[in-house]
């Protein structure tokens, strides 16, 4: 099942006690397309291919563009630099 992202209205806003409407929600980009989207033609294909192993590693089965990567937290995942 693929994520579905929302933006969802500020709640500090003017008007925080108006509720929304579920229509009035404007569906975002998932982080994967959003990320290929913003590479160069030349690297994007070999950006996808990493995606795809990366997603398999971390969700198998789970195609690479239907992935939960707005969960992943890099600062909590990464352990390059570290002792």
């Amino acid at each position: 099942m693929a994520a579905q992202l929302f933006a969802v209205p500020d709640p500090t806003g003017r008007d925080n006690n108006r509720v929304e409407h579920i229509g009035r929600l404007e569906q975002l980009q998932s982080p994967y397309r959003t990320y290929l989207d913003r590479l160069a033609p030349t690297t994007r294909r070999s950006a996808e291919s990493r995606l795809h192993l990366i997603a398999n590693i971390l969700w198998p089965g789970v195609p690479a563009p239907e992935a939960p990567w707005h969960e992943l937290d890099a600062g909590r995942s990464s352990t390059c630099g570290r002792g």
